[in-house]
């Protein structure tokens, strides 16, 4: 049958060290704070705990038995783990250490929020964070299940509509989405722009810019369908259809592309959210105060 381990606190271990290390009990006791009778007592109860002798007398001196030398050293190592236990926890309160795990839709992470996401990085090398790139449902699904610990999304979406109470939303940016004619559609008029190419069906941009088309009057004949806005904007560039896309996309890459009209069409909010009841985090407090400072400055320049 296997024996108990002996079940010793972190400061009766503390005591064993000192009286190893101190060159009298009477001084391990004024180092620790005790009297030397509470010190004594307190190596007795270590000694029934264990079951074994740590000190014998010799007339009124006590020496350290045979068993001494082993506990002293197990006592150590003991200690040292748990001062390395309480210097990690402390560094994952202050954000310093630990694990992060952000989600962003794709102009987010390769827009404005990519900087304040990548000096995140740099100044807190302890922190190790990942970066998931996906659509805004998803990436909302995996906040509310713990998955992520924060995400920038397009809001309102269908996860956050039907449990509103579950997160928390702060909104950063909201995102111009222009009207680009397809390169064999120029110079027409909006009502014959089509066929058009489009984020897929179901998604909330989808949904804005359908809405926003048929305050227009205009019903969107989808010839094709992509999450991914460069290659929506490259099917533009190629004459596959119309899209309306966000303007940094428009204005990205070596051939930027010509919107039908200088005023956007409509705009996507784009927001932080995270779990309301989510535990403390502060590697997530620290990045979203950096998120949302970033979006401050970005708004403050186009003022």
């Amino acid at each position: 049958m296997n024996r108990e381990l002996p079940n010793l606190t972190v400061h009766q271990l503390i005591y064993i060290r000192e009286a190893a290390t101190a060159p009298t009990l009477a001084i391990a006791a004024e180092r620790l704070g005790v009297s030397q009778p509470a010190l004594s007592q307190g190596l007795a109860e270590v000694e029934r705990r264990l079951g074994s002798t740590l000190f014998d007398r010799r007339g009124r001196t006590r020496v350290p038995a045979a068993a001494f030398g082993a506990v002293v050293e197990v006592a150590k190592l003991v200690l040292a783990a748990v001062d390395d236990l309480d210097r990690h926890l402390a560094e994952i309160a202050t954000g310093t250490r630990g694990a992060l795990r952000v989600g962003m839709i794709d102009t987010a992470a390769l827009g404005a929020f990519a900087e304040p996401l990548a000096v995140f990085r740099h100044q807190r090398p302890g922190v190790h964070t990942t970066l998931l790139v996906d659509g805004s449902i998803r990436l909302s699904e995996q906040v509310a299940d713990g998955t992520l610990d924060l995400a920038i999304v397009v809001t309102p979406n269908a996860i956050i509509d039907h449990d509103p109470d579950r997160f928390t939303a702060v909104e950063l940016t909201s995102e111009p989405l222009l009207i680009y004619p397809s390169t064999a559609r120029l110079n027409v008029p909006l009502s014959e722009l089509g066929p058009w190419v489009s984020f897929p069906a179901g998604s909330e941009t989808r949904n804005l810019v359908t809405r926003a088309l048929a305050a227009r009057g205009v019903t969107m004949e989808v010839a094709a369908e992509s999450s991914n806005p460069d290659v929506l904007r490259q099917m533009v560039l190629v004459g596959v259809g119309s899209c309306v896309l966000p303007q940094t996309v428009g204005r990205g890459g070596s051939s930027p592309l010509t919107p039908l009209e200088t005023k956007p069409l409509t705009s996507r909010p784009l927001s932080l959210i995270r779990r309301r009841n989510a535990l403390p985090h502060a590697a997530a407090d620290g990045l979203a105060a950096a998120l949302v400072s970033a979006a401050a400055r970005t708004t403050n320049r186009r003022r």
